[in-house]
């Protein structure tokens, strides 16, 4: 069932692994991690973007274009316990907002949807924090980014 699950979602997702720069993978072992991991997970990940995108005005009308102000992804990173503290998820974005493309670095207006997210960004946000981890861990194995990403999923309160 899971497998069946992980194909459907696989081929939605790369739409937005298209969109994404991945250059930030170590190795093509991290990359297949990121797929299969999200791919379990899609549904859930595009219910929490959607619903954060219905709570504010959108700037972009087109359905595709939908964004999420950073306000909202810092709130799903607190459900999902992703940062023990605002300073440690701001410590994030330092090291990782400035090479998501079109990501504007410093961040003076959370709440302002337009320096905001779309969903490939929301993703590739999710990525970087699990590499984050990984080096944070002190694992300096090949598994770490894979270890890091099955820590952030394991026991999430992703279920909106």
């Amino acid at each position: 069932m899971q497998l069946l699950k992980q194909e459907q979602n696989s081929a939605k997702l790369k739409v937005y692994f298209s969109a994404m720069d991945l250059y930030f993978h170590k190795q093509e072992d991290d990359f297949n991690a990121s797929m299969s991991l999200l791919s379990i997970f899609h549904l859930e990940l595009h219910e929490n973007f959607r619903y954060y995108e219905s709570v504010f005005e959108p700037f972009y009308r087109r359905k595709e274009n939908g964004m999420i102000p950073l306000q909202g992804f810092f709130h799903f990173c607190k459900l999902m316990n992703l940062a023990q503290s605002a300073e440690e998820l701001m410590s994030f974005f330092q090291l990782s907002l400035h090479e998501i493309d079109g990501m504007n670095v410093p961040v003076d207006d959370t709440l302002n949807i337009k320096g905001g997210m779309n969903y490939a960004q929301f993703l590739s946000a999710l990525l970087r924090i699990a590499y984050i981890k990984a080096d944070q861990s002190g694992d300096n194995s090949n598994q770490a980014y894979k270890n890091s990403l099955d820590a952030m999923f394991q026991n999430s309160k992703i279920d909106i």
